[in-house]
């Protein structure tokens, strides 16, 4: 009788297990997908790219003078707009635009040539853009604005009440569009930018110098349906760090190597995996980081949000753009996440993770755990069924 008492235990245990489960499910959590980092090879590009090459020049060197129709202009654009396109010429946060160099041309870095501020021959309020190249032309013939070349980059800044008119259907100025760019040919190399007081600011520079760096004459690199890099990206803006400590916004720039739309090209992005772990005394994370287009010398780390007595570890690089780190962890009754930067010598990524705490399980016959501490039905039926089997097993 002593070892049917014991078959009988322990058949009576496996049925109230069994029911356990049956009502509180399996405690292995479903897996999550986590997100990959990928970008698209300069050799993909050439197949797949959305801007293809139609033949003509780029500005291997864009030379840029800033040009002021007149002495009427906004204070604020006068003393700004030099020290914008300074900064510009200046940083290397635009020189992956070099991606869109030709077989025979290489886009370096755009120079600043200097400012002019002319008096005009046409005293007009209303332009088309054929008067301003003329106006354009006398003044380069009369030697005010420097001589012409290939690379040269004239932005001109119109004053308040100056109304310009492009194209065929003499589309108005801060009605239908905020600025444009155009080629001085045939009469005189070089190319110009028109800015009307539309309340212009360093976005629309952006957007027409390094549209007109890659397709200066219209016969560049633009998308099948006509629009040039920075028309693709139209609406995406980011803040450019600037190395005095301040910022610039900037427009985003469609990148064919990307695959998408790039402000500096010191920016990357950092992903942490995993994204959520189980509280345990010893935990390993890798972080992963897309490449900044620009290459930079400097890279540090730093963990933060881990509570009293948790360290992490130094990052040790165990692949191309791939560091693995420890945390030490002591024992914690409650989850937390944690944030993980990475920082270069002119920007900063984080990422952040999750570390859960297992729930506590209570006896098998008070079946699932819960915040009341009462038992479930499914418990109290477990409780139940086995009392039945006693009693049939007794009579």
């Amino acid at each position: 009788m002593p070892g049917e008492a014991a078959r009988f235990l322990a058949s009576s245990a496996l049925v109230g297990l069994l029911l356990a489960q049956v009502a509180c499910g399996s405690a292995d959590p479903a897996p999550s997908r986590q997100p990959e980092l990928g970008r698209l090879s300069a050799a993909a590009a050439s197949s797949s790219g959305l801007v293809t090459y139609h033949g003509g020049r780029v500005l291997s060197g864009a030379e840029i003078v800033v040009v002021f129709w007149g002495s009427d202009l906004d204070a604020g654009v006068v003393n700004r707009t030099p020290d914008l396109y300074r900064t510009l010429s200046e940083v290397n946060d635009f020189d992956w635009i070099s991606e869109y160099d030709t077989a025979s041309q290489h886009i370096g870095r755009p120079s600043f040539a200097g400012q002019v501020m002319i008096e005009p021959t046409n005293v007009g309020t209303t332009l088309a853009d054929t008067q301003i190249v003329a106006e354009l032309v006398r003044q380069l013939d009369a030697g005010v604005l420097p001589a012409a070349t290939e690379d040269s980059y004239y932005a001109v800044y119109f004053p308040p009440g100056i109304t310009l008119e492009l194209g065929e259907g003499l589309a108005r100025s801060c009605v239908s569009w905020l600025a444009y760019h155009l080629n001085l040919g045939p009469a005189s190399p070089g190319t110009y930018a028109a800015f009307p007081s539309c309340g212009q600011n360093s976005i629309a520079a952006v957007h027409e110098l390094f549209e007109a760096v890659t397709d200066p004459h219209q016969d560049g690199w633009y998308s099948d349906a006509g629009f040039e890099i920075a028309d693709l990206c139209q609406g995406s803006a980011r803040s450019l760090q600037l190395p005095d400590g301040g910022s610039l916004p900037i427009p985003t720039l469609w990148s064919d190597v990307a695959g998408g739309c790039v402000g500096s090209g010191n920016d990357f992005a950092l992903l942490i995996e995993p994204r959520e772990a189980q509280a345990a005394p010893v935990l390993t994370f890798s972080v992963s980081m897309s490449q900044p287009r620009n290459p930079y010398t400097q890279l540090s780390w730093q963990v933060s949000g881990l509570p009293a007595g948790a360290s992490a570890s130094s990052f040790q690089q165990d692949a191309q753009h791939r560091w693995t780190f420890t945390i030490d962890l002591p024992r914690t009754d409650t989850g937390f996440s944690f944030q993980v930067e990475g920082r270069t010598e002119s920007q900063n990524a984080f990422a952040t993770a999750q570390i859960t705490v297992a729930a506590q399980t209570a006896a098998a016959t008070t079946g699932c755990s819960h915040a009341s501490g009462n038992p479930s039905s499914s418990g109290v039926a477990a409780t139940l069924l086995l009392g039945l089997l006693g009693l049939r097993r007794r009579a």
